[in-house]
């Protein structure tokens, strides 16, 4: 594994599988484990889910957060990071002026300038509590 992700871009095609032929590689060592139920709701969106809100939780800040899950906004990253993983008063902030930005041609554009301004954290984790 390790020589292939060596080289390898974020975005780029390591393997020709499609979504479902993936899960399905997901699911059938779940149900040989004897974990049927678990593998029948297992779905890509949930891993992706569970691995973004992992970082916010574990003090990832908002940019690289973003790049893992390769969203191209803060809003729809917020939909798959679970409410208690994010520090609400910093993440509210944040928002504002990035919709703000969409307003006004010289406020914060991107994520990567409100992380900078709100600090390294972004608006992410809640510091591994």
């Amino acid at each position: 594994m390790r020589p292939v992700l060596k080289h390898a871009k974020p975005g780029q095609l390591l393997w020709n599988y499609t979504d479902a032929e993936f899960l399905e590689m997901l699911k059938v060592p779940l149900e040989r484990c004897k974990h049927k139920e678990q593998a029948e709701k297992l779905t890509l969106r949930g891993v992706r889910a569970g691995k973004a809100t992992q970082m916010a939780k574990d003090g990832e800040d908002w940019v690289k957060i973003q790049r893992y899950g390769q969203w191209k906004g803060s809003q729809s990253m917020m939909r798959y990071i679970a409410d208690d993983a994010i520090d609400k008063p910093k993440a509210l902030k944040m928002q504002m002026d990035l919709s703000d930005a969409e307003d006004e041609a010289g406020g914060l554009d991107s994520i990567e300038e409100a992380s900078i301004k709100y600090g390294d954290d972004g608006a992410g984790g809640n510091d591994g509590d």
